[in-house]
């Protein structure tokens, strides 16, 4: 067998496969050997007609016909093999110009255009500098977080100051769009959060601003004004008019900061073991991400210096899949 590789534009190749007059025949007797087997020939038992027999039962363009797409196909295989070729799709297999199928005895050529993996030209990448992020932990960090574990384990007060950021709004909301019933709740929670640092709620976007200063027993009606990529496509853009009754506020009680709330969200005995441990923890992930990101940036920097041509069937199927995730990302908003 002799094969020719023409490489083409996108990371394809062109082979013209030629096989010899011994294969050929082997591809033929291939043939009768399978469709002897399957083939029901009266007089004979199966699977022992002579390949005369089978040929003229099957008809002689059926039988070469069969005989040629293996060829082909064995063909294909074995130049693919012989080359060290990677395939990442079906190829294009087609017949000759001189002739489109087996004869006895006489060479077959055919043509087949496949798409391969591409070939990588890496760059010599031992000369590169790049710097590696400083790993750094303030006091301020460790405060932070020491904060945080405070609001987790902060207790609920009723108060009868009027309602603020952080305090927690019991109440009755109902609320309609159009004239259609979105939401009627006896005696939900509402948390009241700073929508500048934190962002508006997801469900009621803007309410934390309009229930600031509230009391028990207020009746306040409030027009919120949906956003465009609201987790609702039928809502999005549209008002929601809500009736708001204030039945209860709740202020938060955050634990004193001391050894006690140390034994209380940990193994460690004293607020400074505490103190301690959080610093050590936001090193180990600062560490990881900065190792993350050199590694980033290594990479980046060793494919900006790397040629390869991208296959188009690589780049049309990871457009499919980023409009497949796309769409189930959407359908996941409509069912939450």
């Amino acid at each position: 067998m002799n094969v020719e590789v023409t490489t083409l534009p996108e990371s394809r190749v062109a082979l013209k496969v030629e096989l010899t007059p011994g294969e050929v025949d082997q591809a033929l007797d291939r043939t009768y050997r399978q469709l002897v087997q399957r083939v029901a020939i009266p007089g004979f038992r199966k699977g022992k007609a002579p390949r005369s027999v089978v040929e003229r039962t099957v008809g002689p363009d059926l039988f070469l016909h069969e005989a040629t797409e293996d060829a082909m196909r064995w063909g294909y295989r074995k130049a693919i093999d012989q080359e060290k070729l990677v395939p990442i799709d079906e190829a294009e297999v087609s017949a000759g110009d001189d002739h489109d199928h087996l004869d006895v005895g006489r060479e077959f050529s055919f043509e087949a255009t496949v798409s391969v993996k591409p070939d990588v030209q890496l760059p010599d990448y031992r000369g590169l500098e790049i710097d590696r992020s400083v790993v750094e932990v303030s006091d301020e960090d460790v405060d932070n977080l020491l904060h945080d574990l405070q609001e987790r384990t902060a207790t609920l007060e009723p108060t009868s100051s009027p309602a603020d950021e952080g305090m927690v709004v019991t109440m009755n909301i109902a609320g309609k769009v159009g004239g259609r019933e979105i939401v009627n709740e006896e005696n939900g929670e509402f948390e009241l959060r700073d929508e500048e640092r934190q962002g508006s709620d997801p469900v009621f976007p803007g309410l934390s601003r309009e229930l600031i200063g509230v009391k028990p027993g207020d009746i306040k009606d409030i027009a919120l004004l949906l956003p465009e990529m609201y987790r609702d496509d039928e809502l999005a853009g549209k008002t929601l008019a809500l009736r708001i009754l204030v039945k209860e506020i709740k202020r938060k009680i955050l634990p004193e900061l001391g050894d006690e709330l140390a034994q209380s969200v940990s193994e460690m005995k004293t607020l400074d073991e505490l103190r301690g441990r959080l610093r050590d923890n936001i090193e180990i992930e600062r560490k990881y991400a900065a190792d993350q990101e050199l590694a980033d940036r290594v990479a980046d920097a060793v494919t900006s210096r790397t040629f390869v041509e991208i296959p188009r069937v690589l780049v049309e199927e990871e457009l499919d899949r980023g409009v497949e995730e796309m769409r189930r990302a959407f359908d996941s908003q409509r069912l939450s």
